[in-house]
């Protein structure tokens, strides 16, 4: 098993038990097929009993990475406690995890993480069939224009050699 798939179950594990916990979160944790150019929001309900304001974070764990992600206002954008992604490609799909901690608190319980949602991007099948049919007429119009080019030798070559014959009948 890779190492970024046992970090993720290990953090699943480490979600603190909710008899200590101040804080719990809920996130889908179903299988989200999503097709690609699209945009995706995955949500994270946090609810807090903690003193203090709680922040949250992201973490997405692929088959050879994992890391913190940041928002950057075009791809990945963090609104209150949801993650929106944009432009979803291949290379977006993963396990993401929703963390929350209450800031400048040490204590236990006051940090948590979700179970993680699996994000599945898949190319879209219209486009691919789009782009192939495209692709078969071009390949039928330079076949027209070969053939076109062919016969028009062929007719020229014909026209040739019927007057080269007339030529040689009128000499004689």
């Amino acid at each position: 098993m890779s190492r970024s798939y046992l970090l993720s179950v290990l953090l699943g594990y480490l979600q603190t038990d909710t008899v200590w916990s101040c804080l719990s979160i809920e996130e889908p944790t179903k299988l989200m097929p999503v097709q690609s150019g699209r945009s995706v929001s995955l949500p994270c309900n946090i609810s807090s009993r903690c003193p203090g304001p709680v922040q949250y974070q992201w973490f997405v764990f692929r088959k050879h990475s994992h890391h913190q992600i940041h928002s950057d206002a075009v791809k990945y954008i963090l609104e209150t406690s949801s993650l929106q992604i944009n432009e979803l490609g291949e290379e977006d799909s993963g396990i993401y995890h929703c963390a929350a901690f209450v800031n400048g608190t040490q204590s236990p319980g006051a940090q948590a993480i979700g179970l993680g949602t699996t994000l599945v991007v898949r190319v879209n099948q219209h486009m691919i069939w789009h782009i192939l049919l495209w692709l078969l007429f071009a390949l039928l119009l330079i076949f027209s224009l070969v053939m076109m080019i062919f016969i028009y030798h062929k007719k020229a070559d014909g026209l040739q050699s019927q007057q080269s014959v007339q030529g040689i009948y009128q000499n004689l």
